[in-house]
């Protein structure tokens, strides 16, 4: 979850985004709290919860509300808190029952099942409109019968309501489940407002039922989730590679980097417009003293993946271009500087008067991009490849940084940041390695002790000379220790 309180992009089984990607994770599920369990099992308060309309169980869908439920299972009848969101209970359980909700006995949802029926019977019978209605001094089965002795639904010897519409009744639940009565639990649950009291309500000075607090009794025969939740996929551990299997990739390794070792880039003498944006003067200084780097960064994998894509797009532009002289790929470009002599652009697009930057960026690399703006080192050498077209004839007004994806399967994430071109960021980053080099190259003491005497900055983790445990500096910069 990010702080913004939604879920982080992922992808599904199938590879690609998952549709609850950036999506607002519900409240219920925040107060649930992490999962601490691989259980698939589903969690109360996350996949289901307690209905407080029915007492059923139901599913909560990925929203946060009740999923489409009956008032009791088997029923016609949906609940009226389906598709409503759920409300997880306050740590103030104790006020909350004290709120005026219509709470309900066992008696009271009788009698609104019989007035339910009974409004039905009435609507559906043509002889029903001369049926007297019962006499106000009768009360009903269900409130002449203790709880203990009240009799089960369809036994006719009990002393019921005489009125006609009063028997049989329609009940709403199957008859196979109505046995389940009798291993009933107590809850305290609300039912829907009784706006339609019958005129043969006994008057007492007794609290009415819309803001006593009662309790009321209801089966559960059926399982406590409707359906089961989403399950998570189960990882499985990596079956270990065989003795031929780990010959094979220390050959492979062997053999890439033997061939990343000789490759022009990584053996490169001159600086380029992609090295002369850092900030820290004493990377510079080193540069141009020719130090040997001591922290490669990794094992060149990287770079290598983001060549081969530099490649294959300069394939694809070419292509686009079919010969119209729109696009200008991998320009050769040089400069007024002994220091810097050369570059070459990745693209520039005429019609949009535009030069352009791929850049193959991993996930906290497209944030960052997205959110603060390029690197300072990236934007002077966009600037700078602009600066050379310039120099060529070509008309730029426009630069352009691209965040191609490689973490994701798509191109969703892909991000363009653009500014307009402006000569004085590659003319004043050209002049400061004039500046350093100078300085630099006129000592005549030990390239380390010189290029210390420089300010040093603090984006040093993938500095090519960065030694952090060389507190002498004999082998490279230990930074600002």
């Amino acid at each position: 979850m990010t702080q913004a309180r939604k879920y982080r992009k992922h992808n599904d089984e199938s590879g690609e985004e998952c549709d609850m990607s950036r999506v607002f994770v519900p409240e219920h599920v925040i107060n649930t709290g992490p999962v601490t369990s691989d259980s698939d099992a589903p969690v109360k308060g996350r996949d289901y919860a307690d209905c407080p309309a029915c007492g059923r169980t139901p599913r909560l869908d990925p929203e946060g509300a009740y999923g489409v439920h009956k008032i009791v299972s088997g029923g016609t009848e949906d609940c009226p808190m389906s598709g409503k969101p759920y409300q997880p209970a306050s740590a103030n359980a104790d006020d909350d029952m004290t709120s005026t909700q219509s709470i309900a006995t066992g008696e009271d949802i009788e009698q609104w099942r019989e007035r339910r029926n009974r409004r039905l019977a009435v609507s559906q019978s043509p002889e029903s409109t001369d049926t007297p209605n019962a006499s106000p001094e009768q009360p009903s089965a269900a409130q002449s019968t203790s709880r203990e002795d009240a009799p089960t639904r369809g036994d006719t010897t009990t002393n019921a309501d005489p009125t006609p519409a009063a028997a049989p009744e329609q009940s709403d639940l199957p008859a196979q489940q109505l046995d389940a009565y009798r291993d009933r639990e107590i809850s305290t649950v609300p039912l829907p407002p009784m706006d339609d009291a019958p005129e043969d309500a006994p008057a007492s000075g007794k609290e009415p039922a819309s803001t006593a607090l009662r309790t009321v009794e209801f089966a559960q025969p059926a399982p406590p989730f409707e359906q089961p939740a989403r399950t998570a996929r189960v990882l499985r551990e990596a079956t270990p590679m065989t003795d031929m299997g780990r010959e094979v990739a220390a050959r492979l390794k062997e053999v890439f980097h033997s061939y990343w070792n000789r490759s022009a880039r990584s053996t490169q003498t001159t600086l380029g417009p992609s090295d002369i944006g850092t900030p820290c003067d004493r990377q510079l200084a080193l540069s141009l003293l020719r130090v040997p780097p001591v922290n490669p960064g990794g094992d060149g994998w990287a770079t290598f993946v983001g060549t081969a894509v530099h490649a294959a797009l300069a394939d694809m532009f070419v292509w686009a271009d079919a010969n119209t002289g729109r696009y200008a790929v991998e320009t050769p470009m040089v400069f007024p500087n002994t220091y810097v002599p050369k570059g070459t652009g990745d693209l520039l697009d005429r019609t949009l008067l535009m030069f352009l930057d791929h850049k193959v960026m991993g996930r906290w690399s497209l944030d960052k991009l997205s959110t603060t703006g390029p690197m300072p080192k990236y934007r002077v050498q966009i600037h700078t490849y602009a600066y050379g077209a310039r120099l060529k004839g070509e008309k730029v007004d426009y630069v352009a940084i691209i965040g191609w994806p490689r973490e994701s399967a798509t191109l969703d994430d892909l991000y363009v940041w653009t500014e307009p071109y402006d000569p004085t960021v590659a003319i004043d980053a050209l002049a400061r390695v004039e500046r350093i080099a100078k300085q630099a190259l006129g000592s005549t003491g030990p390239p380390l002790e010189t290029a210390r005497r420089f300010p040093v900055t603090d984006d040093c983790r993938f500095c090519p000379y960065f030694a952090p445990g060389d507190k002498a500096g004999e082998r490279g910069c230990n930074g600002k220790a």
